[in-house]
């Protein structure tokens, strides 16, 4: 939920509460395929925490959520492979 402290750029919906998402969740939150969002991922253009061995156990910190989507409205996105757009 948006408290209106935002900056104009963020349109996507956290829940202020969690500190901590799934990837799945992140596929509503930001509207990605869930594909992209475990590409980035294994990229580490996207970070997050891995607290087991399966797909189920990953986490992404809401820091990094939202450092993520800062960094890509600024246009400092990394392409695959490493480069900077």
């Amino acid at each position: 939920m948006l408290t209106g402290n935002e900056p104009e750029h963020r349109v996507y919906r956290t829940d202020l509460g969690r500190e901590s998402f799934r990837p799945l969740e992140l596929v509503q939150i930001i509207g990605c395929s869930k594909n992209l969002i475990y590409s980035m991922i294994a990229s580490g253009q996207l970070k997050s925490i891995r607290c087991g061995n399966a797909r189920k156990s990953i986490v992404v910190p809401r820091k990094c959520l939202e450092e993520f989507l800062d960094s890509a409205s600024t246009g400092n996105q990394v392409e695959k492979g490493g480069a900077q757009k």
